[in-house]
C-alpha cells in the first residue's frame, strides 16, 4: 500500500525494514513500556500480524451497496479531492 501511495505521489517508495514477528516478540514489553501500551497489547499486535483477514462481505454490501475500487484508484480519488 505505501508503494502505491508513493506511485501515485509521483514519489520514490520509501525504504522498509521488514521484521518477522517471532524477532520482535521478546522485545514486546519493552516496546510495550516505551510506547505507553498496556501490558499485553504489543504482544497481541503481533499474533494478529498473521490473522486472515477473509469473511463473508454478503452482510455488510446489502448495508453499504458500493462496489470496491481498486486501491491506486481511490488514492488518485482522494488525492484529488484533498484541499
Amino acid at each position: 500500500m505505501v508503494d502505491v501511495a508513493a506511485r501515485v505521489l509521483g514519489r520514490r517508495p520509501p525504504w522498509k525494514l521488514h521484521l518477522l514477528p517471532w524477532l520482535l516478540a521478546p522485545f514486546a514489553g519493552l516496546f510495550e513500556r516505551l510506547a505507553g501500551l498496556p501490558r499485553g497489547a504489543f504482544a497481541d499486535l503481533l499474533l494478529g500480524v498473521d490473522a486472515d483477514l477473509v469473511g463473508d462481505v454478503g452482510p455488510i454490501r446489502a448495508i453499504i451497496p458500493l462496489t470496491p475500487m481498486p486501491y491506486a484508484q481511490a488514492v488518485e480519488r482522494a488525492l484529488a479531492q484533498a484541499p
